[in-house]
């Protein structure tokens, strides 16, 4: 549990570097926990949208290696779960931490998707807006320097 919550935190971090982060049209943040499990963020300014990619990669061999305690959890609630845990994490994330007051359900489109091949499994979360992904009060803090970073790239 205490593992997962780090994670979340720590997600929730990243998320908000690539969204504050106005100095490239594309900007990505990765995560790896241990060989087989990452964690990608991009956030693409051109049309808005977030992408979230959680992969396990099998091929990789953890051997020699220790196991983090995050990765335990990961193998126990197995790719399937994640799914269902990660989308609630970012309906929380979206909506219900910030009481619908900076993104409303009804203008940010989620969708998700589930992929395996031989070696790896992912997860695939995007979200797309015509108004600004707002995870954090820095975001809103000073709303003009913003518009001025836009209008400027």
């Amino acid at each position: 549990t205490t593992a997962l919550n780090t994670m979340f935190i720590e997600l929730r971090k990243r998320i908000c570097i690539v969204l504050l982060d106005s100095s490239h049209n594309v900007r990505t943040e990765t995560m790896a926990y241990g060989k087989q499990w990452s964690i990608t963020v991009t956030f693409r300014a051109a049309d808005n949208t977030l992408l979230v990619k959680i992969q396990k990669d099998i091929k990789n061999s953890r051997r020699g290696t220790a196991i983090l305690n995050i990765e335990k959890a990961f193998e126990i609630l197995d790719i399937d779960n994640l799914e269902g845990l990660f989308y609630d994490y970012f309906r929380e994330l979206f909506f219900i931490s910030n009481f619908n007051v900076y993104n409303r359900k009804d203008r940010i489109r989620i969708s998700h998707c589930r992929k395996r091949n031989k070696n790896i499994s992912k997860i695939r979360f995007m979200f797309r807006s015509d108004y600004p992904l707002i995870v954090s009060q820095r975001q809103i803090s000073s709303p003009q320097e913003q518009t001025q970073t836009t209008n400027l790239n």
